[in-house]
């Protein structure tokens, strides 16, 4: 059998793999500790800058006597206790209330390991992401609505009764006439004929002044 050299550093792969050959399952943990000088560290980067592939150690199963600590030593001890019992609450209390039913169930999830309730995957798929239809908008039609109707001339009557005062305005009725008004007035007949001639006055008074102005203009510039 060739010895091989187990000093540290390897010259080159082959060396590697032959040390590894002579370190049992071979992993990088049992090499640290069968190699003088090597450390795990220097195995994982040596092993890493020369793309060696990682030896797993083989997983083997929990030998008995079962004994019920958290957190477990491995996972196939934690695999070991959730068999022996029913259910993660059931562990839970077997542990002595060291740790609740949700501690148990998250270290499962986190490891991949399937309880006694669990579903056949406890690891959630990637699902899609769903896409949302993107709705349409919606053409509402706007009411046609007509402009209210407006009269051409703003009637004058706004009352039935005539709103003439007579004398000084008091804050109740009795200074109007209260006569039923004329068509087409706030007045009755009476009194709308007073006022319209009133008015005819006074727009002929503002004419004459005028005109009397002008004139009087015209003779001064003249």
């Amino acid at each position: 059998m060739t010895q091989v050299d187990l000093s540290w550093t390897p010259k080159n792969p082959e060396h590697f793999f032959a040390m590894r050959s002579v370190c049992g399952s071979g992993t990088d943990r049992e090499m640290s500790e069968k190699i003088p000088g090597a450390t795990l560290n220097g195995i994982i980067g040596y092993r890493q800058r020369h793309d060696i592939p990682v030896v797993k150690a083989a997983s083997k199963p929990w030998s008995s006597p079962l004994k019920f600590f958290w957190p477990p030593a491995c996972v196939e001890h934690g695999e070991a206790m959730l068999a022996a019992t029913d259910s993660f609450q059931a562990l839970a209390v077997r542990l002595g209330g060291q740790v609740t039913r949700n501690v148990i169930s998250g270290w499962c999830y986190r490891n991949g390991v399937k309880g006694v309730n669990s579903p056949p995957d406890m690891r959630p798929k990637s699902q899609a992401p769903k896409t949302r239809k993107r709705q349409q908008p919606q053409t509402v039609m706007a009411e046609q609505v007509s402009p209210p109707s407006v009269p051409r001339h703003r009637p004058y009557s706004l009352t039935k009764w005539c709103q003439f005062i007579e004398g000084e305005p008091t804050v109740h009725e009795s200074c109007k006439c209260l006569e039923p008004v004329r068509a087409g007035s706030s007045y009755c007949q009476h009194h709308h004929e007073r006022c319209l001639i009133r008015h005819k006055n006074w727009v002929a008074e503002k004419v004459n002044s005028k005109r009397g102005v002008l004139a009087a203009s015209a003779t001064i510039g003249g």
